[in-house]
C-alpha cells in the first residue's frame, strides 16, 4: 500500500498532537487555566519540528507552573516539547482584548486546546480579530481574586530561578545556532513576572512581513 505524503504528514501531527497532550497532562490543574498545542503541530508540522506548548497560568502561578513543567520534562523524557509560549490570566485578558496582530491572532485560532477550552474560547472572544461571529453572546472571563502574599512570594522565587535557567539556556543555543551558521534559527527570551516566550527571529521577519503588507 502507498504512503502518500499527505497521510504522512497526518501520521506526523497526530503522534505530535498525542504527545504534546501528554504532556500537558501531567500538568497540574490547579495551577493552570489553559494549556495546548501552537507553533506548528497546529498547522503541517515536520518530523523535526518541536512541539510548542502554550500554557495560561492561574493568577501569580505562572513560574511555579513553568518550574513544575520543566521538571516533568526532564523527568518524563518528554525531549520534544518547547515550552514557548506562556503567561498568566492577567496577561492574557490584556493580550487578547487590546494587542493581537494579524498573525498572532491566526495563530491563536489554530492552537489545538488539550485543558481548558471552555476559558480559551472566552478568551477568543476578546479579540475582533479571533471572535467567532456565530459563537453567540460573548462571554468575558471573569476577575481573578488578589492572591495570597506567600503565593505570590513562592511564585516570585521561581520566577529568579526559572528565569535565570531559560536566559542561560537560550544564550548557549544561540550561541549553537550561530556556530552552526543557523543564524536566522535564533531567539530571544521575553519574561516578567506574568509572561514567557520565546520570539524567533524567523517569526519577528514574517510579522513584520505582514505588517507591511497590511492596508
Amino acid at each position: 500500500m502507498e504512503v502518500t505524503e499527505s497521510s504522512l504528514n497526518r501520521n506526523i501531527k497526530t503522534a505530535k498532537v498525542a504527545s504534546g497532550s501528554a504532556f500537558i497532562l501531567h500538568l497540574p490543574e490547579r495551577l493552570v487555566s489553559f494549556a495546548g498545542i501552537s507553533g506548528s503541530v497546529s498547522y503541517d508540522p515536520r518530523s523535526e519540528d518541536d512541539i510548542d506548548i502554550f500554557i495560561i497560568a492561574n493568577q501569580d502561578c505562572l513560574w511555579l507552573t513553568l518550574l513544575y513543567a520543566l521538571i516533568v520534562r526532564r523527568l518524563c523524557g518528554f525531549k520534544e516539547i518547547c515550552l514557548s509560549l506562556s503567561m498568566d490570566r492577567s496577561f492574557a485578558h490584556n493580550l487578547f482584548s487590546e494587542s493581537l496582530d494579524q498573525l498572532t491572532a491566526r495563530d491563536a485560532t489554530r492552537v489545538i486546546p488539550v485543558l481548558g477550552s471552555q476559558y480559551y474560547g472566552e478568551l477568543l472572544q476578546l479579540s475582533p480579530l479571533t471572535r467567532q461571529h456565530d459563537a453567540g453572546n460573548q462571554v468575558v472571563p471573569a476577575k481573578d481574586a488578589s492572591s495570597s502574599a506567600a503565593l505570590k512570594l513562592l511564585n516570585f522565587a521561581a520566577y529568579l530561578l526559572v528565569g535565570t535557567y531559560q536566559q542561560a539556556k537560550t544564550r548557549m543555543t544561540n550561541h549553537h545556532f550561530k556556530a552552526s551558521g543557523k543564524s536566522q534559527e535564533c531567539f530571544e527570551a521575553k519574561m516578567g513576572l506574568h509572561h514567557f516566550f520565546l520570539d524567533s527571529l524567523k517569526y519577528r521577519l514574517i510579522r513584520e512581513a505582514e505588517q507591511h503588507h497590511d492596508p
